[in-house]
Order: structure tokens, then C-alpha cells, then sequence
């Protein structure tokens, strides 16, 4: 699930409120500019190469149930929450 915001100072006043995974749902619902905001953040699986390297590099290297971020790319700041890796 994931979180963006085009303001730096944003991303890091809407990480610091997050508690749980319930809040980031919440929280990306009333800020993400991301249409996923709809589903409380909630972006889905995806494989390595479909997002921006910066993305790519970051969550491949990141430890589950844990939130990471802020990540900035072209599009602005991201926060994530992995819920689940699928392994082939």
C-alpha cells in the first residue's frame, strides 16, 4: 500500500502520525494523490521494473509490515506499507 504526496515536509508529518496499518489506511485515504487512495493506499502486487528504479530499489531491500518512506520520484513522496512478497 502506498501514499503520495507532492510535499516533502507532508510526507514526513503524515509518517510521523502513523501507528499501525490501520492509520496509514486512514491517512492515505485523506491525502494520497494517488487514485489509490480509493482503497486506503491498497496499490497490489506488482514485479520488479514496473515502478520508477527508486521505488524498485527501495521495497525489493525493505523488511515486511514495516512503513518506509518517504521515497521521492518524479511523481513526489511516496510512503509504503509491504504487506506481502510473493516468491516464485
Amino acid at each position: 500500500s502506498h501514499i503520495l504526496v507532492k510535499n516533502k515536509l507532508l510526507a514526513h508529518s503524515i509518517k510521523s502520525t502513523i501507528k499501525n496499518y490501520n492509520d496509514f489506511r486512514e491517512l492515505a485515504k485523506e491525502y494520497s494523490v494517488c487514485p489509490t487512495y480509493k482503497n486506503g493506499g491498497y496499490i497490489g502486487y506488482f514485479v520488479p521494473g514496473e515502478m520508477v528504479s527508486e521505488l524498485d530499489d527501495a521495497i525489493s531491500s525493505s523488511h515486511l509490515n514495516k512503513l518506509l518512506g518517504p521515497i521521492q520520484t518524479v511523481f513526489g513522496y511516496h510512503l509504503f506499507f509491504i504487506h506481502t512478497r510473493k516468491i516464485n
